[in-house]
C-alpha cells in the first residue's frame, strides 16, 4: 500500500481519486527550486519530520507524495471547540490512514499483536504496514468528532474506562458512540495532536516520549511536546500510485551514460567492488567506470541504474522503505527495490523509490541511503551528466588514430636516447617476463611484430619469445610492462599508437588511454624499467618505431601455450619440416570416440599408425600437442593440405550418428583455433578460405554432423577474441 500525508490546502476537500492526474505547474502554491538554490541548501539528514517552512517550497509533482506537514497557523496552546470541532470543520478527509509518531517517522500507532479483541492495548511500533497499523478517520458533521477505526480488528480507539487522567491507557474496543471513542485534530509544527473529546486538555501521547517498540500510547495533559503531535498518511494503492508517476515521469531522463553527482555534497555515486552486496558510496571524482551509470527505463517508465564497471544494479538493502536503509549494488534481478522515477527538479532529479513514494534517495554524508522526503534538501538531489563508457572512450580514441602505423615488424626505439630500445630482459620466453630499456643489439628479443585490428587496436608481439606486451596490473601508475599469453579478448596485451608532431609515438593502453608506455622515472640505462603512466608529453614517453626487414615466414612456427602437455608422435607418423610451405589454414577433426588428449596422443605414438595430428582436445576439454606447428601431420589425407595446416582432433562424447562433443571440448577448441590463427597471422576466419574440416579436403564424414553445426559458431567465436566482428 502506499501512504500519503495530505497538505493543509487539501485539508478540506472531499475524498478524491488517488489517481489524479499530477497538477500543472501553475496550479502550484510555490515555484519548483531551481539547482542554484538547491546548491546553497547545507542541511544535515534528519530523522525527524521536515521543518515546514522548508517543505511548503518543496519540488512538486503531486503534492500527495511528499513528506509535507501543513503550516502551523494555530498557536502550540491552541484550544479546540468541541461543538464545531477544529477549525471549525474537519481538518483531514475520512479514509483509511497510518498514524506516525513526529518524534521518529518510521514508528506508528500500532494494536499490539494484530489483536482482535476489545482491550487489545494500542502501542508504538515500527512501521509494517500491517492492518494493524492502518486506522479509519471518519468525522462526523453532527458534533465535529472524528471516530479513529482499526482497519485489522474494526474496533475503535478508546480511553479505558472513560477515564481523564495522566497516564490512562488507550486500548481499542467496540463502537459505542461515547466520548472515549470520539477525536479532534489540532495542528501542531510536526503535525497534528489527537484531542479527547472527553477534555480537550488531554490528548494521545507517547509514554514518556519512548519510541522503542512496544511503548504505550496513553492519554496524558497537553504539552506540546512531539511525543503528543502525529503525522497521518492516508492509505491508497501504493502501486498503481507510483506506477502512475513513473509512467509520467518516463521522459524526463533519456537513457544512456551519466556520471550522477550529488548536489549537496558536490560528490559522485561510486561503487569500489564488483561483488553483489557492495556499498554505494560517494567519491570526488568521476573518471573511471565504477563512477558512471547505464539509465535503462522499463515498460511502465521505472528507471534502473546499472554500474558500468560492475554490471550490477542500484538496489535498496533488504527491499526495506525503512528510513535510513542502505543502498547497494547487486545482481539485476527486476524487483521494486532496483526501480526509481526520476522526477525532475530544475536541472537536478529526485529519486523517488518504487518501494515507497515516502522516500527518496538520499546522500548521508560519504553514503547513499533512502531517506524521507526532505523537500528542497540539496541532498536529495543529484545531476546526471551524460557521459561515455572508458571502454566508449577508449573505442573512439582507437578509431581516430587507426591507420597511424602500419603493420610488420619494428625495432622500439626510446625517445631519451635512440640507442636504447625496449627488451625482453635476458631473451626469457615465459609469461610474466619482464620488458625493459637496453642497448640494441640486433636480436629478436628486441623485435616486435605489431599488428592492427579493425577497430584500431595493435598487438605487439616479441618475435622471439612469441609473448606479447601487456600490462601487469590494471590501468594505474607504476603497473609494469611484461610479456603475457595472447588472450584476445584482453585489453591489457592491446595498445594504440598515436603518432606526436615530432615522428615519434605515444603509445597508450587500450585499458585506459591516459596511460601510455613509460620508462621509470626518465633515465635511458640498460636494465630500465619501463611501465605505465599517465601521459605527461615527455620524452620517457615517445618511442620511434624503426621497420625492420622481416617477414611472416621467417618468424613463423611457434606452438600454443594453451596445451597441458606434449605427447610426442613418432618420427614415423609426421614429416619433418613443410617443404618451404606457409601456414595457411585449419582443419578440425574428430577422434570417432571418447578419449582423453592424451590417450589420443598414444595412438600417434605407435610407428606404424603413419597417422598424426598437430593437437587434440578431450572430452574434459584438456589439451596436448603430438606435432611441432612447424612440421608437417599426417592427418587430412592430402598432402598439399597437410603441408598448409595446423590440424586438430577433438574427442567425441557420444557415437554415431552425431558424434556431439561436450561443451569444454568446445570451449577449448574455440580458443585454440583463435591462439593457432593469431600466432600464424591468418587475419579473420573464412570457412573454406583459411578454415575447414577434414570432409571438405578428403573423402570422409570426419568430424561429423555436430562439429559442422557448431563450425558457424567456432568461427564466429574465435575471430571475436581476435578482435574480428
Amino acid at each position: 500500500m502506499y501512504r500519503m500525508l495530505l497538505l493543509k490546502s487539501q485539508a478540506k476537500k472531499m475524498a478524491g481519486d488517488p489517481g489524479d492526474k499530477v497538477p500543472d505547474q501553475s496550479e502550484k502554491e510555490t515555484p519548483a527550486e531551481t539547482v542554484s538554490s538547491l546548491e546553497d541548501q547545507s542541511a544535515e539528514p534528519s530523522n525527524e519530520s521536515p521543518d515546514p517552512e522548508q517543505e511548503t517550497e518543496d519540488f512538486r509533482v503531486d503534492e500527495s507524495i511528499l513528506w509535507e506537514v501543513p503550516e502551523n497557523n494555530d498557536s502550540e496552546n491552541s484550544t479546540v471547540d468541541l461543538k464545531t470541532g477544529a477549525m471549525g470543520g474537519p481538518i483531514l478527509e475520512n479514509g483509511n490512514y497510518q498514524i506516525f509518531s513526529s518524534l521518529n517517522p518510521d514508528k506508528s500507532i500500532d494494536v499490539a499483536g494484530g489483536a482482535k479483541y476489545n482491550g487489545g492495548n494500542v502501542q508504538i511500533y515500527d512501521n509494517n504496514e500491517s492492518n494493524a497499523q492502518i486506522w479509519k478517520l471518519e468525522y462526523n458533521n453532527a458534533d465535529g468528532f472524528y471516530s479513529i477505526q482499526n482497519i485489522g480488528s474494526g474496533k475503535y480507539l478508546d480511553v479505558t474506562g472513560a477515564k481523564v487522567a495522566n497516564g490512562s491507557n488507550i486500548q481499542q474496543y467496540t463502537g459505542n458512540g461515547t466520548k472515549a471513542q470520539k477525536w479532534q485534530l489540532v495542528q501542531t509544527n510536526a503535525g497534528y495532536k489527537i484531542v479527547s473529546a472527553l477534555n480537550n486538555a488531554y490528548v494521545i501521547d507517547l509514554a514518556g516520549a519512548n519510541t522503542s517498540n512496544g511503548a504505550n500510547i496513553q492519554l496524558y495533559q497537553n504539552n506540546n511536546t512531539k511525543a503528543q503531535s502525529w503525522v497521518f498518511w492516508k492509505v491508497i494503492d501504493q502501486i498503481a500510485y507510483l506506477d502512475q508517476l513513473a509512467s509520467q515521469n518516463k521522459n524526463v531522463l533519456k537513457d544512456g551514460s551519466y556520471t550522477i553527482r550529488n548536489v549537496g555534497t558536490g560528490k559522485y555515486m561510486n561503487v569500489n567492488q564488483s561483488s553483489s552486496g557492495a556499498n554505494v558510496n560517494l567519491v570526488s571524482s568521476a573518471n573511471q567506470d565504477s563512477q558512471k551509470w547505464q539509465v535503462q527505463h522499463d515498460g511502465k517508465g521505472y528507471v534502473t541504474l546499472i554500474n558500468l564497471s560492475s554490471g550490477k544494479v542500484l538496489d535498496v538493502t533488504g527491499a526495506s522503505s525503512m528510513n535510513g536503509t542502505n543502498v547497494q549494488q547487486y545482481a539485476g534481478n527486476g524487483t521494486r527495490a532496483q526501480k526509481w522515477v526520476a522526477v525532475k527538479n530544475g536541472e537536478a532529479y529526485h529519486l523517488v523509490s518504487a518501494l515507497t513514494s515516502r522516500v527518496r534517495l538520499n546522500a548521508n554524508g560519504a553514503n547513499v541511503d533512502i531517506e524521507l522526503n526532505k523537500g528542497t534538501n540539496a541532498v536529495q538531489a543529484w545531476i546526471f551528466a551524460s557521459t561515455l563508457s572508458t571502454r566508449d572512450t577508449v573505442n573512439q580514441v582507437a578509431a581516430s588514430n587507426k591507420g597511424s602505423i602500419s603493420d610488420g615488424f619494428y625495432e622500439i626505439q626510446s625517445g631519451i636516447n635512440s640507442k636504447f630500445v625496449l627488451d625482453v630482459a635476458a631473451a626469457v620466453t615465459e609469461v610474466g617476463t619482464n620488458v625493459q630499456l637496453y642497448s640494441a643489439n640486433g636480436t629478436n628479443a628486441q623485435k616486435y611484430k605489431i599488428v592492427t585490428d579493425g577497430l584500431g587496436y595493435s598487438t605487439i608481439m616479441n618475435v622471439h619469445s612469441k609473448k606479447y606486451l601487456g600490462v601487469a596490473s590494471g590501468a594505474r601508475n607504476g603497473s609494469n610492462l611484461q610479456l603475457s599469453d595472447h588472450l584476445a579478448d584482453q585489453w591489457n596485451e592491446k595498445w594504440i599508437f598515436g603518432k606526436n608532431s615530432d615522428g615519434t609515438y605515444k603509445i597508450m593502453s587500450a585499458l585506459n588511454t591516459a596511460f601510455v608506455i613509460d620508462v621509470l622515472s626518465g633515465i635511458g640505462a640498460n636494465g630500465q624499467n619501463v611501465q605505465i603512466y599517465q601521459s605527461n608529453g615527455t620524452n620517457a614517453q615517445k618511442f620511434k618505431l624503426v621497420k625492420q626487414n622481416m617477414t611472416d615466414q621467417s618468424t613463423q612456427f611457434s606452438n600454443s601455450n594453451l596445451a597441458y602437455k606434449w605427447v610426442p608422435a613418432h618420427t614415423n607418423n609426421y614429416t619433418v619440416g613443410r617443404e618451404g610451405c606457409l601456414i595457411t589454414n585449419i582443419t578440425i577433426h574428430h577422434m570417432d570416440g571418447r578419449a582423453t588428449a592424451e590417450s589420443c596422443g598414444g595412438v600417434f605414438q605407435n610407428p606404424n599408425r603413419e597417422a598424426s595430428a598437430h593437437y587434440g582436445i578431450g572430452y574434459n576439454g584438456e589439451i596436448c600437442q603430438y606435432v611441432a606447428e612447424k612440421d608437417t601431420a599426417w592427418a587430412n589425407a592430402n598432402w598439399e593440405s597437410n603441408k598448409h595446416s595446423v590440424t586438430i582432433e577433438n574427442s567425441d562424447w557420444t557415437l554415431a550418428p552425431e558424434y556431439k562433443i561436450t561443451d569444454a571440448t568446445l570451449n577449448s577448441l574455440i580458443r585454440l583455433v583463435a591462439d593457432i590463427a593469431s600466432r600464424n597471422h591468418l587475419g579473420k576466419l573464412i570457412y573454406g578460405q583459411n578454415i575447414n574440416v577434414h570432409g571438405d579436403v578428403a573423402a570422409t564424414s570426419c568430424p561429423g554432423p555436430y562439429i559442422r553445426q557448431k563450425l558457424s559458431q567456432i568461427i564466429a567465436s574465435s575471430n571475436k577474441l581476435n578482435g574480428f566482428f
